[in-house]
């Protein structure tokens, strides 16, 4: 019999227990259910994860167990009980029910031995798991009910913010500030006041020596996070964020909505403030002089928003207003400040599209080119992919875990999605050329500069969006405002 097992620690379990314990005692629980059921040998897989049941997206061990079973790998699973497998959404479990139906795969466990091509077992499957569920919420709800009462009373329950640490207060986390540390916040609310400018106070800050805590350095990002946080005052607040834990919808990505201010929860918070009120409310008021965002418009600005990837770090480029000389396009990714003005990258970008319509006319009737080493660099491509899939996994287990914060962990897997991305695309290139459309892609780049000029940004956007999937911005380090290099990638049209 060809089985594999599934261990999950959960909000079940005891979780003062350490987390290779509670595994340890679920493998030897699974070992003594092999013996209950005549199970001999070992399992072929084993898949091991710490997360939660809320969904199945956010559990790539659960995924990569469910596309082995949706195979007919396996005869059976082997887990501690039907909620081990998920109790989250209806959709998440349907999900995992239909594929051990469909592929015939038995789900074993310590207490019963479900087979769902049999109509009881299916049934008593489907009560369980809905029990399981309203389980779920009821926990959900009352976590929620304590942490808001948590917040309400002045409490703090997220990662320590800069410059502060973890402490409680009674039963009651909270903060304390951080007698090395906090000394630099005063001075980062003082230098802005003094009109420094925030990657200023970031290279300021460096340079004596201040050390963030899941960075390797301040950035302009960093600062400006600081001088916006009401923690600072001795205040709490809460809700400014929702996220959204990976979904089918989501593609199976985490999403951070960031919410309207009125939205917030703020409280007076128990720990002690480091910067006045009155300080921090002249620095808001200098901060909606100086920035505005396009998103108040309703309109995009930046006929390249989306479009501009940096060479460099591969985060996206951004526009920035500057009432000196026009607004820039710019990276604001930590330690890798490439700009240049937003109008030269714009210019650039047509001309290089134009040098690529032509090459497509040019091209339009040659030969498809040779297939020799097709073979060998789709292998390459494929094993770089599950590299990168594997890493991504891993950083779900590593969040889990309290190795990453949320902040940590986005970043990451911003670029590792990136990364992927670009390989499944360079993938995708390697399709044979008599299968493009070359013709029409070169009627299409046409169009789209014909009528671009006369288009506002918001239209120019949209009509560059129709032939392009990005463009990469190359641009080292103290080079000149024109001395850069974009890659295009076109949006292929297939026969």
């Amino acid at each position: 019999m060809r089985y594999a097992e599934y261990l999950r620690k959960s909000r079940a379990d005891d979780q003062s227990e350490p987390i290779e314990v509670t595994l340890a005692r679920h493998r030897e629980a699974l070992r003594q259910c092999m013996a209950k059921h005549a199970l001999v040998g070992a399992p072929e897989d084993v898949f091991e994860e710490v997360a939660s049941g809320d969904s199945l997206y956010a559990r790539p061990q659960m995924l990569k167990l469910l596309e082995a079973v949706e195979q007919g790998v396996y005869d059976g699973v082997l887990c501690m009980d039907i909620q081990r497998l998920g109790r989250g959404s209806m959709s998440d479990q349907g999900a995992i029910l239909d594929a051990f139906k469909l592929s015939g795969t038995k789900i074993i466990t310590p207490n019963k031995v479900y087979d769902l091509s049999d109509e009881n077992d299916e049934t008593y499957t489907e009560f369980e798991t809905f029990l399981g569920r309203q389980e779920y919420k009821m926990i959900k709800r009352r976590l929620r009910r304590g942490i808001k009462a948590t917040v309400e009373s002045g409490g703090y329950i997220a990662n320590a913010p800069y410059w502060y640490d973890k402490t409680r207060i009674g039963k009651t986390p909270s903060l304390k500030p951080n007698p090395e540390e906090a000394p630099f916040v005063r001075m980062i609310f003082d230098l802005y006041l003094s009109g420094m400018g925030c990657q200023r106070i970031a290279d300021r800050i460096n340079s004596l020596g201040a050390k963030p805590r899941r960075d390797v350095q301040f950035s302009r990002t960093t600062i400006r996070n600081i001088l916006q946080n009401p923690v600072y005052t001795g205040h709490i607040v809460w809700d400014r964020k929702t996220h959204i834990r990976p979904s089918r919808q989501s593609g199976g990505k985490h999403i951070t909505i960031y919410n309207p201010q009125e939205s917030w929860t703020i409280v007076d918070g128990l720990h002690q403030g480091i910067v006045p009120q009155e300080t921090f409310e002249q620095v808001q008021g200098i901060f909606a002089k100086r920035h505005r965002s396009p998103s108040f418009t309703g309109v995009i600005e930046n006929p390249l928003a989306g479009l501009i990837v940096c060479g460099n770090c591969g985060h996206n480029m951004q526009r920035q207003a500057d009432k000196r000389g026009g607004p820039m396009l710019l990276c604001q990714k930590r330690g890798c400040i490439v700009s240049s003005k937003l109008h030269l990258v714009e210019e650039a970008l047509i001309s290089r599209l134009r040098e690529e319509m032509n090459e497509l006319v040019q091209n339009a009737g040659s030969e498809s080119p040779g297939e020799d080493n097709t073979a060998q660099t789709l292998k390459a491509i494929e094993r770089q992919i599950a590299t990168a899939k594997a890493q991504d996994s891993r950083l779900y287990d590593l969040v889990e875990q309290g190795v990453y914060d949320t902040d940590t962990f986005l970043q990451r897997h911003a670029a590792l999605s990136q990364r992927i991305a670009d390989l499944e695309k360079a993938r995708t290139d390697i399709r044979p050329m008599e299968q493009l459309d070359v013709p029409k892609m070169a009627e299409r780049i046409q169009e789209v500069l014909d009528s671009y000029f006369d288009m506002d940004s918001q239209q120019r956007n949209e009509l560059l969006k129709s032939v392009l999937e990005k463009v990469i911005y190359k641009k080292e380090p103290g080079a000149k405002p024109a001395e850069f290099h974009l890659t295009l990638f076109l949006l292929p049209i297939y026969l």
